[in-house]
């Protein structure tokens, strides 16, 4: 036991400290950790499902396909006679007391209250046969009314509908 312990600090990898010997492991290591939790983020917003279901305009339907035109309800002829026809005017008033028009021209619906600035909307695919409904690509708000006239519903998303408008056809 002659020997003299070896100082170790004099060499120059051993002369940092401990924390920092292992410093590119910890980088490496780090920047893997990060890599993979993005992935799984990516991962997890392109795969999971969206809870709105997606509804097509009419107007991209087959323009000879009848059996889409009738699920659809458009005013568009048909080879056959059993076709039903749809009110095409629709009037009445708004909760506010205004009066309200809305006409179906040129394969679009055209909304007007009083003397107003007319908006077009699409006609969409409803899940309710008794239903219309509509969409306004400017300014992106949902109508739906009874086929038979009734109570106007209007919605900015889709789902939660308000009351807008009481209509009645007038063709």
């Amino acid at each position: 036991m002659d020997q003299e312990p070896v100082d170790q600090s004099s060499g120059t990898a051993e002369a940092k400290p401990k924390l920092f010997q292992n410093i590119n492991g910890v980088i490496a290591g780090l920047t893997g950790l990060v890599v993979a939790a993005g992935g799984l983020v990516a991962a997890y917003t392109g795969l999971k499902p969206d809870n709105k279901p997606v509804e097509e305009p009419i107007e991209q339907a087959a323009p000879n396909d009848q059996a889409a035109q009738q699920a659809v309800g458009t005013n568009a002829p048909a080879d056959t006679a059993a076709e039903v026809e749809y009110p095409i005017l629709y009037t009445g008033d708004t909760r506010d007391g205004i009066s309200v028009k809305i006409e179906f021209d040129d394969n679009e619906w055209v909304l007007t209250e009083g003397r107003g600035t007319p908006y077009t909307y699409v006609e969409m695919l409803s899940s309710d046969e008794k239903v219309l409904k509509a969409f306004d690509k400017d300014t992106g708000y949902y109508l739906r009314w009874p086929i038979n006239g009734g109570l106007v519903e209007e919605s900015q998303d889709d789902e939660d509908y308000d009351p807008y408008a009481d209509v009645k056809p007038s063709n």
